[in-house]
Protein backbone atom coordinates (compact mmCIF):
# COMPACT_ATOMS: atom_id res chain seq x y z
CA UNK A 1 0.00 0.00 0.00
CA UNK A 2 1.55 3.39 -0.80
CA UNK A 3 1.61 5.81 1.61
CA UNK A 4 0.59 9.25 1.03
CA UNK A 5 2.95 11.59 -0.65
CA UNK A 6 3.40 14.14 2.62
CA UNK A 7 4.57 10.76 4.49
CA UNK A 8 7.18 9.86 2.12
CA UNK A 9 10.47 11.24 2.29
CA UNK A 10 11.88 9.22 -1.06
CA UNK A 11 9.01 8.06 -3.53
CA UNK A 12 9.38 6.45 -6.67
CA UNK A 13 6.30 5.83 -8.87
CA UNK A 14 6.56 3.85 -12.30
CA UNK A 15 10.20 5.01 -13.02
CA UNK A 16 12.60 3.88 -15.69
CA UNK A 17 15.77 4.74 -15.66
CA UNK A 18 16.38 6.72 -18.84
CA UNK A 19 19.42 4.65 -20.22
CA UNK A 20 16.70 1.49 -19.48
CA UNK A 21 13.36 3.34 -21.72
CA UNK A 22 13.83 1.23 -24.87
CA UNK A 23 15.52 -1.88 -24.04
CA UNK A 24 13.69 -5.07 -24.41
CA UNK A 25 13.33 -5.59 -20.64
CA UNK A 26 12.17 -1.86 -18.76
CA UNK A 27 12.76 -1.69 -15.49
CA UNK A 28 10.16 -0.31 -13.41
CA UNK A 29 11.05 0.72 -9.98
CA UNK A 30 8.23 1.54 -6.96
CA UNK A 31 9.04 2.47 -3.54
CA UNK A 32 8.08 4.53 -0.68
CA UNK A 33 10.28 5.58 1.92
CA UNK A 34 8.40 7.30 4.91
CA UNK A 35 10.44 9.34 7.31
CA UNK A 36 12.55 6.93 9.51
CA UNK A 37 13.03 4.27 7.31
CA UNK A 38 15.91 2.59 6.23
CA UNK A 39 15.75 0.75 3.10
CA UNK A 40 18.80 -1.97 2.19
CA UNK A 41 18.34 -2.26 -1.98
CA UNK A 42 20.80 -4.87 -3.44
CA UNK A 43 22.09 -3.80 -6.85
CA UNK A 44 24.46 -5.98 -9.08
CA UNK A 45 25.41 -3.88 -11.54
CA UNK A 46 27.59 -0.62 -10.92
CA UNK A 47 26.35 1.46 -13.19
CA UNK A 48 22.64 0.44 -12.43
CA UNK A 49 23.01 1.43 -8.48
CA UNK A 50 25.04 4.90 -9.93
CA UNK A 51 22.47 5.60 -12.11
CA UNK A 52 19.47 4.70 -9.30
CA UNK A 53 21.36 7.47 -6.54
CA UNK A 54 21.13 10.09 -9.63
CA UNK A 55 17.61 9.50 -10.05
CA UNK A 56 16.82 9.73 -6.19
CA UNK A 57 18.98 12.60 -5.44
CA UNK A 58 17.43 14.85 -8.52
CA UNK A 59 20.68 15.07 -10.58
CA UNK A 60 19.19 13.05 -13.52
CA UNK A 61 15.58 12.85 -14.82
CA UNK A 62 13.65 9.47 -15.03
CA UNK A 63 12.79 7.62 -18.46
CA UNK A 64 9.41 7.46 -17.48
CA UNK A 65 7.78 7.82 -13.66
CA UNK A 66 8.08 10.05 -10.66
CA UNK A 67 11.06 10.78 -8.12
CA UNK A 68 9.63 12.71 -5.90
CA UNK A 69 11.80 14.44 -2.77
CA UNK A 70 9.88 15.59 0.55
CA UNK A 71 6.40 15.11 -2.09
CA UNK A 72 7.83 17.25 -4.46
CA UNK A 73 8.52 15.95 -8.44
CA UNK A 74 12.00 16.59 -9.11
CA UNK A 75 11.09 17.55 -12.15
CA UNK A 76 8.97 20.13 -11.40
CA UNK A 77 12.13 22.24 -9.74
CA UNK A 78 14.60 24.16 -11.65
CA UNK A 79 18.56 24.05 -11.20
CA UNK A 80 18.94 26.42 -8.68
CA UNK A 81 15.75 24.69 -6.39
CA UNK A 82 17.15 21.22 -6.47
CA UNK A 83 20.57 22.24 -5.59
CA UNK A 84 18.71 24.14 -2.49
CA UNK A 85 16.74 20.61 -1.75
CA UNK A 86 20.11 18.50 -2.15
CA UNK A 87 21.07 20.21 0.81
CA UNK A 88 18.63 18.19 2.80
CA UNK A 89 19.99 15.05 1.27
CA UNK A 90 23.38 13.38 3.13
CA UNK A 91 25.41 11.61 0.40
CA UNK A 92 27.78 9.07 2.47
CA UNK A 93 29.35 7.67 -0.50
CA UNK A 94 32.54 7.90 1.16
CA UNK A 95 31.14 6.70 4.66
CA UNK A 96 33.76 3.91 4.19
CA UNK A 97 36.58 6.03 5.08
CA UNK A 98 34.80 8.83 7.46
CA UNK A 99 35.22 6.11 10.44
CA UNK A 100 38.95 6.30 10.42
CA UNK A 101 39.33 10.28 10.92
CA UNK A 102 39.92 10.94 14.04
CA UNK A 103 37.92 14.69 14.10
CA UNK A 104 37.44 16.98 12.05
CA UNK A 105 40.35 19.14 10.35
CA UNK A 106 41.01 22.39 11.82
CA UNK A 107 43.56 23.47 10.04
CA UNK A 108 43.80 25.85 6.64
CA UNK A 109 42.10 23.49 3.79
CA UNK A 110 45.19 24.24 1.39
CA UNK A 111 47.29 22.43 3.98
CA UNK A 112 44.66 19.83 4.24
CA UNK A 113 45.78 16.22 2.68
CA UNK A 114 42.87 16.30 -0.24
CA UNK A 115 41.64 12.70 1.16
CA UNK A 116 41.16 14.21 4.29
CA UNK A 117 38.76 16.63 3.41
CA UNK A 118 36.75 14.56 1.49
CA UNK A 119 36.24 12.40 4.70
CA UNK A 120 35.50 15.00 6.25
CA UNK A 121 32.83 16.34 4.25
CA UNK A 122 31.41 12.72 4.47
CA UNK A 123 31.25 13.46 8.44
CA UNK A 124 29.30 16.56 8.12
CA UNK A 125 26.97 14.70 6.06
CA UNK A 126 25.56 13.21 9.17
CA UNK A 127 25.63 16.20 11.29
CA UNK A 128 22.82 18.91 11.39
CA UNK A 129 19.27 17.00 10.32
CA UNK A 130 19.39 15.76 6.70
CA UNK A 131 16.04 14.28 5.67
CA UNK A 132 17.80 11.26 3.36
CA UNK A 133 21.08 9.80 3.53
CA UNK A 134 22.22 8.11 0.74
CA UNK A 135 25.10 5.28 1.41
CA UNK A 136 26.67 3.93 -1.68
CA UNK A 137 30.18 2.75 -1.18
CA UNK A 138 31.55 -0.98 -2.60
CA UNK A 139 34.34 -0.64 0.19
CA UNK A 140 31.67 -1.20 2.54
CA UNK A 141 30.98 -4.62 1.46
CA UNK A 142 34.28 -5.60 2.99
CA UNK A 143 34.44 -3.08 6.00
CA UNK A 144 33.92 -5.53 8.84
CA UNK A 145 35.12 -2.82 11.04
CA UNK A 146 32.24 -0.65 10.20
CA UNK A 147 29.65 -2.51 11.21
CA UNK A 148 28.51 -1.39 14.74
CA UNK A 149 29.80 2.22 13.96
CA UNK A 150 27.72 2.34 10.51
CA UNK A 151 24.94 0.78 12.39
CA UNK A 152 25.25 3.40 15.51
CA UNK A 153 25.61 6.30 12.56
CA UNK A 154 21.75 5.16 10.78
CA UNK A 155 20.53 4.69 14.39
CA UNK A 156 20.99 7.72 15.43
CA UNK A 157 20.16 9.45 12.15
CA UNK A 158 17.13 7.41 12.01
CA UNK A 159 16.00 8.67 15.86
CA UNK A 160 16.19 12.62 14.66
CA UNK A 161 13.76 11.54 11.35
CA UNK A 162 16.03 11.13 8.93
CA UNK A 163 15.66 8.39 6.08
CA UNK A 164 17.87 5.69 4.98
CA UNK A 165 18.90 4.09 1.74
CA UNK A 166 21.73 1.93 1.24
CA UNK A 167 22.80 0.40 -2.04
CA UNK A 168 25.08 -2.51 -1.94
CA UNK A 169 25.96 -4.93 -4.18
CA UNK A 170 25.44 -7.61 -0.90
CA UNK A 171 22.04 -7.64 1.23
CA UNK A 172 25.22 -9.71 3.41
CA UNK A 173 27.95 -7.20 3.67
CA UNK A 174 29.55 -7.41 6.70
CA UNK A 175 28.67 -3.24 7.37
CA UNK A 176 25.32 -3.98 7.16
CA UNK A 177 24.95 -7.08 9.58
CA UNK A 178 23.79 -4.54 12.69
CA UNK A 179 21.90 -2.24 10.32
CA UNK A 180 17.79 -2.46 11.32
CA UNK A 181 15.87 -2.07 7.57
CA UNK A 182 12.57 -1.51 7.23
CA UNK A 183 12.91 -2.75 3.76
CA UNK A 184 15.04 -5.04 2.11
CA UNK A 185 15.16 -5.18 -1.59
CA UNK A 186 16.64 -6.32 -4.47
CA UNK A 187 16.63 -4.11 -8.14
CA UNK A 188 16.42 -7.58 -10.86
CA UNK A 189 14.70 -7.49 -14.28
CA UNK A 190 11.50 -7.04 -12.71
CA UNK A 191 12.13 -4.01 -10.55
CA UNK A 192 12.61 -3.44 -6.74
CA UNK A 193 11.89 -6.97 -5.25
CA UNK A 194 11.55 -7.37 -1.47
CA UNK A 195 14.04 -10.23 -0.22
CA UNK A 196 15.31 -11.74 2.90
CA UNK A 197 18.59 -10.92 4.36
CA UNK A 198 20.65 -14.28 5.13
CA UNK A 199 21.95 -14.33 9.04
Amino acid sequence: MALPLSRSVLSLQGVTPAERRFSATPTRLDLELPRGAVALLQVDDEADASALVDLCVGLSDPGAGRVRFLGVDWTTRNPRERLTRRRRIADATALARLFGLPGLPVGRSETTPLRALIRAACVRGFLGSPDLIVVHDQMLDQSAGLAVPMAQAISAACDRGATVLWITTNLAARAAEFVHANHVLRLGDGGLVPVRRSR
